[in-house]
């Protein structure tokens, strides 16, 4: 369970840090800068919420 644990915490910090450089470019984006980055971050998002996903899916199997 610790294991678990750790993955879920370091899902919720990289979850949080994509957020916040989502918004940055979204906020670019909306002031009529074009970032090439938009992409990278929505697939990381992506990625980060199908391991939190997986994570909840593995605790509820080891819960009673």
């Amino acid at each position: 369970m610790r294991e678990v644990l750790r993955d879920v915490m370091q899902a919720r910090g990289q979850a949080q840090r994509i957020g916040v450089n989502l918004n940055q470019a979204v906020a670019a984006l909306n002031s009529g800068e074009v970032s090439s980055t938009v992409q990278w971050y929505a697939r990381s998002a992506a990625q980060t919420v199908r391991k939190l996903d997986e994570l909840a899916d593995e605790l509820r199997r080891r819960l009673p």
